[in-house]
């Protein structure tokens, strides 16, 4: 049984707010279409933030690594251009100040 769910969620889903839709077009009265549309907004902003979050959940359970991977490599690759960026073209150089020299080191 959940596997025809799992398989048709979309087909399913589609019709069954299809059928919303047409319910609610359906019930518009007269004098009362401000009210009604605005709460049919806030159906869709409240369904919009529910399902695309659920939806991204998902998705990074499944493709988690890749958004694990991807900015630290994009991190790394960053501090390695702006180095060598610096290092070719930059006028001044990283540190100005110098060690300190001590005695000598035993």
């Amino acid at each position: 049984y959940l596997n025809k769910l799992a398989n048709y969620h979309r087909f399913i889903s589609y019709w069954l707010y299809l059928g919303g839709f047409i319910a609610f077009v359906l019930s518009l009265q007269k004098k009362k279409y401000m009210v009604q549309f605005t709460l049919f907004g806030w159906t869709h902003i409240v369904l919009l933030c529910c399902v695309v979050q659920s939806h991204l959940i998902i998705q990074n359970c499944f493709e988690g690594l890749y958004w694990l991977l991807y900015p630290a490599s994009m991190v790394i690759c960053n501090d390695i251009m702006a180095y060598f960026f610096g290092f070719f073209f930059g006028r001044t150089p990283l540190s100005s100040s110098r060690p300190r020299k001590h005695g000598k080191v035993s």
